[in-house]
C-alpha cells in the first residue's frame, strides 16, 4: 500500500510507475487508468500534469514464497592492541520473516484444496 503519485511540493509534468513482482500470481491491484499487467510487471501511467502533494492509494497484493532474511541483531566488536593489531568480531542473528505458516501442516487439508 502506498501513494500512486510521487509526493512532491511542486507540480509534475509526466509520471510513470512500474511495479516488479516476485511471481506472476497477482491477487489484486489498484486499477487507475491507464494501467497494464503483463506477467509479473504492473505499469501505471503515464499520468500528466499532477498537482503538488497529490495523493491516491495504490495497493498491490501478490504472491511471494521466497524466504526473506532479516537481521535481528548485529554486534561488532573491534579490539585494538597497544602493538597496533586489530581484531574484529561480528555476531549476526538472522531470522526468516517471510510467509509464515498458519498452524501445523495437515495432509488432509492440503488434499482438499
Amino acid at each position: 500500500i502506498g501513494n500512486l503519485y510521487v509526493f512532491l511540493p511542486y507540480s509534475v509534468t509526466t509520471q510513470s510507475t512500474t511495479v516488479q513482482l516476485a511471481s506472476s500470481n497477482v491477487e489484486s491491484y489498484t486499477k487507475v487508468k491507464p494501467v497494464s499487467l503483463s506477467d509479473s510487471t504492473i505499469s501505471y501511467g503515464p499520468y500528466s500534469n499532477i498537482a503538488p502533494f497529490t495523493e491516491a492509494e495504490m495497493s498491490v497484493h501478490g504472491e511471494n514464497n521466497n524466504p526473506m532474511l532479516v537481521v535481528t541483531r548485529l554486534e561488532r566488536v573491534i579490539e585494538l592492541s597497544m602493538w597496533g593489531n586489530i581484531a574484529v568480531e561480528e555476531t549476526i542473528d538472522v531470522a526468516h520473516k517471510g510467509a509464515q505458516l498458519k498452524g501445523s501442516f495437515s495432509r488432509y487439508e492440503y488434499q482438499r484444496e
